[in-house]
């Protein structure tokens, strides 16, 4: 409920009460107005017993209602703050798994890129063959790694923020991401194979890597 709203609510609440002690009031002049005003506290007294029975029961339904009314609204925001705070908290979790995820993927391709290039090259001695593979192989599980988490980004995480999934930049980064995976896979056969014959990619990389700072950077956006 808006400020304005709750300000008409005690507005109108505010004129119900005085409606109450105004009808009072008539009810008693009308009744007895051909009667001087007393000297007696006695008579006093049951004027005070009067208002007090009329107006204490109203007025105190009235306060019940605006209590009841305050604790709901109270609470209302409480748990609207505590969802909020819930929503932020999982939306920087998000956010540092994505982005914990950036220089191990800098990482991985540029290891990948230089063990493509000793592969290639000529008189290259089988142990430092297999310390190369072994790096690869690392670089590439670290990738992968990092590849499934954010192919499954959308599903995961979609619901909590407001950047457009379905958005022509997000489908282009998963579309290659899934280029870039593959052609690490293609890496992984032919280490596999000890075959030189590696498959080359275009700007697959390059696009890859600008996309995912794109969105690392939509993300962030909404954190502030």
């Amino acid at each position: 409920m808006t400020s304005k709203k709750i300000k008409q609510l005690l507005i109108t609440m505010l004129c119900i009460s005085i409606t109450v002690i105004t009808v009072t009031l008539f009810a008693f002049l009308l009744n007895f107005r051909d009667h001087s005003i007393s000297n007696l506290i006695t008579d006093w007294g049951a004027f005070g017993d009067y208002f007090g029975g009329v107006l204490n029961t109203s007025i105190s339904f009235i306060s019940l209602i605006i209590l009841s009314f305050l604790t709901y609204l109270v609470s209302k925001q409480s748990s609207i703050e505590e969802k909020n705070n819930n929503i932020l908290m999982r939306k920087m979790d998000a956010y540092d798994k994505l982005s914990s995820y950036f220089p191990i993927i800098n990482q991985s391709l540029s290891q990948i890129s230089k063990s493509t290039e000793l592969m290639g090259s000529e008189g290259i001695y089988e142990e430092s063959l297999r310390e190369n593979r072994a790096d690869i192989y690392s670089s590439i599980k670290k990738f992968s790694d990092a590849y499934h988490f954010l192919f499954t980004f959308k599903v995961r995480y979609s619901h909590i923020f407001k950047y457009d999934f379905d958005s022509k930049e997000f489908k282009a980064l998963i579309l290659n991401s899934k280029k870039v995976n593959e052609y690490i896979g293609s890496i992984k056969e032919s280490f596999d194979l000890n075959d030189n014959n590696l498959i080359k990619i275009d700007n697959g990389i390059e696009n890859f890597v600008d996309s995912l700072v794109e969105l690392i950077n939509h993300l962030r956006d909404e954190l502030e």
